[in-house]
């Protein structure tokens, strides 16, 4: 027999000889040493034919006195001289990880090639995220937040190497054709804000814009694709509203906030400024989104990334804002904000 089998072999019969003394451990059974003991003929008589009473009757351990049996014979034939005797006094006291790596390095001299795997990789990046800390490593692995799904974490390690997103295409459909819906003189002092070129997780969103001096009141309207009116709010003294109705889901909507002054109506967006157009999350994309966002944990940058996958780019432009905000100087941070940030 080859020394590779052999010493698979040997990690099978050890691994499994762990975890019944493990499992011995819990249930107050003879310890690894103990076993040890009686292979090696060590044992007193009294303690001896205590522990032969016992494993008369306990089948686990017949099956550990076994293994451990097989693992010194076969630690012997590998190994010259008293190597074997030194190794097997390690790993007969040893209990867990630690005998493992023993016997490894007993069969396995360590040379001046010989890398410890044991030791994770070099971080490359590191990130306070809400109240942890997030790192990605020279070997693309990722620490922090343990309960995201894999796929979710490949996106947030592509996503901070590579510092762009990915975003869905029919986001470029929401950037607005020229043209005007209700008419309006264009002014450079009142601006919508959100939501504006971008899916939306909610129903009933908050529509945001700019104030404008000397406004009385506002007038917010939101339409259909085909242009017809769906909700009309009328605010005074705010300059944001959240509709009385729920829109419906997976369709796209335009809306325009009119301010109404003593010199007439000012309406936005006006001419030469695009529509401005969102979508409201299918019924299937939202609970997918909302399961993804439930391993983050609250966590500004795995959110982030994982908002802009699924269109929802103006909220994860707060969500990475916030974190690059407790990041300072983080260039990751600074061009995935660049890359969810609507082309202006």
């Amino acid at each position: 027999m080859s020394r590779e089998p052999q010493r698979d072999e040997a990690g099978r019969r050890l691994e499994a000889f762990l975890r019944r003394d493990l499992a011995a451990a819990e249930n107050d059974g003879p310890g690894s040493d103990e076993v040890a003991a009686y292979v090696d003929g060590l044992l007193d008589a009294d303690d001896r034919a205590l522990f032969e009473e016992r494993l008369s009757a306990d089948p686990a351990l017949q099956d550990e006195v076994r293994d451990l049996r097989a693992l010194r014979d076969m630690l012997r034939r590998e190994t010259r001289g008293g190597r074997w005797r030194a190794a097997w006094t390690g790993l007969a006291v040893a209990a867990g990880l630690g005998a493992i790596l023993l016997w490894r390095g007993a069969l396995q001299p360590a040379g001046p090639n010989q890398v410890d795997r044991s030791a994770p990789a070099a971080p490359v990046l590191t990130l306070r995220d809400a109240n942890r800390v997030l790192t990605l490593r020279a070997d693309g692995s990722f620490d922090g937040w343990p309960g995201l799904r894999a796929e979710d974490r490949q996106a947030v390690v592509a996503a901070l190497r590579e510092g762009r997103l990915a975003q869905p295409a029919a986001l470029e459909a929401l950037r607005g054709a020229r043209g005007t819906l209700m008419g309006g003189g264009a002014t450079a002092r009142l601006r919508v804000l959100e939501p504006v070129a971008t899916f939306v997780r909610s129903q009933r969103p908050t529509f945001r814009w700019t104030p404008l001096p000397g406004a009385q009141n506002y007038e917010l309207v939101v339409l259909g694709e085909d242009l017809a009116a769906v909700a009309t709010v009328r605010v005074s003294g705010a300059t944001e509203a959240v509709l009385d109705s729920p829109l419906e889901r997976g369709r796209t909507y335009v809306w325009q906030v009119a301010a109404v002054t003593p010199g007439g109506r000012v309406v936005a967006p006006a001419p030469p400024e695009p529509e401005a157009r969102f979508r409201v999350l299918g019924a299937a994309e939202s609970i997918a989104l909302e399961g993804e966002l439930a391993g983050a944990e609250g966590a500004d940058v795995v959110a982030g990334v994982l908002l802009a996958r699924a269109g929802v780019r103006s909220e994860a432009e707060l969500r990475l804002a916030r974190a690059a905000a407790a990041n300072p100087g983080s260039a990751e941070l600074g061009r995935l904000l660049e890359a969810v940030r609507p082309a202006r």
